[in-house]
């Protein structure tokens, strides 16, 4: 008995929903940040431009020129 294509994807859409909390994903970031030890994220918003750095620890002299004298001596890095 042959069952009809339909009643197939319907069988196969209604097990994955019912087996959906047991799912589980993994990420694959394809940026290769996670090997880069200085990171920018920029996010253009409606009002502002917002700049995310990290920047690895041995790198700060690089970027000292970027920041007020007045974070760097308070220590306003976060």
């Amino acid at each position: 008995m042959r069952l009809p294509i339909r009643s197939l994807i319907a069988f196969l859409v209604f097990a994955f929903l019912l087996d959906g909390p047991r799912a589980k994903a993994d990420f694959i970031d394809l940026s290769g940040a996670q090997s880069l030890p200085n990171i920018i994220e920029i996010y253009v918003l409606d009002d502002r431009v917002r700049v995310v750095l990290e920047i690895y620890i041995d790198d700060m002299v690089i970027f000292h020129d970027l920041f007020p004298d007045d974070w760097i001596e308070a220590g306003c890095y976060g």
